[in-house]
């Protein structure tokens, strides 16, 4: 699962630098292609990488049909982390200071998901959860 997870904040990086080229004014319009079809090849993976956390946790993770239904899949909850983990990477690559109102939201963000993570997983164990059905058919897989 935590190489899914690397997986994930690597389609990110990738995408956010995609994304960055298409809001550039001075990118000419071969740039743009190339930007948007990167971007829409970095969100496809993302779906694919989703899909086998899902898949992972329909297998690994007991399913309790009394407990109450999270909002969202395990694989999205990994994405929504990895997504604001790597932005907090990327701010601090750019040598944005802790004191910056944008690096103090991300890396609240990062907190409160992986406590969220945290208590979901807890939660599914000890039969409280359960999972929603993961929405993204992409045909057999799953985590290697």
């Amino acid at each position: 699962m935590l190489v899914v997870a690397r997986k994930l904040a690597v389609e990110h990086r990738a995408r956010t630098a995609a994304l960055r080229i298409i809001h550039d004014q001075a990118a000419d319009d071969h740039m743009l292609a190339a930007a948007a079809r990167t971007w829409t090849a970095r969100e496809t993976a993302c779906a694919v990488l989703v899909d086998q956390l899902d898949r992972w946790a329909a297998t690994h993770l007991p399913e309790a049909p009394a407990g109450v239904l999270h909002t969202e899949t395990l694989g999205q909850l990994v994405d929504r982390l990895a997504r604001v983990w790597m932005r907090s990477q990327l701010l601090a690559d750019a040598g944005q200071p802790a004191t910056d109102p944008q690096v103090r939201v991300a890396a609240e963000q990062v907190s409160e998901l992986c406590v969220a993570y945290d208590e979901l997983v807890g939660d599914l164990v000890r039969g409280r959860r359960r999972l929603p059905k993961s929405q993204t058919p992409t045909g057999p897989g799953g985590i290697a």
